[in-house]
């Protein structure tokens, strides 16, 4: 943790498992967007999503320096993206069950609305 504060790099890690948890978590749920909505939000959230890797590459110094993703990455990213929505789109056509209410911390009615 060379010129970080203390405990910086742990604190960073954390909160990227965090958010890395409630991506995995949100991504299962595209499916349920309509298909011009869901595309460009899978796209945006692996790539966003592979900053991560940029910050761990950079020893988690987001301070001093920026973590971003390369063209290249980007395009992997999103292509990625598109096709594991793909492949959910094919999973939930064959299991309906299988939706927003299976995610507990997504399901409004879980989380404490009244939808």
């Amino acid at each position: 943790e060379s010129g970080l504060p203390p405990g910086w790099s742990a604190l960073t890690e954390r909160l990227m498992a965090e958010a890395d948890h409630h991506y995995q978590e949100a991504f299962r749920v595209l499916p349920e967007l309509p298909v011009w909505y869901a595309r460009p939000v899978a796209v945006a959230a692996r790539v966003y999503q592979g900053i991560h890797d940029a910050v761990r590459a950079n020893g988690h110094d987001n301070l001093t320096r920026r973590a971003h993703t390369r063209l290249g990455q980007k395009l992997r990213l999103g292509a990625g993206a598109l096709l594991a929505l793909r492949q959910l789109r094919k999973e939930r056509r064959r299991r309906p069950e299988w939706g927003l209410a299976s995610v507990p911390s997504l399901d409004p009615k879980r989380a404490g609305f009244d939808a």
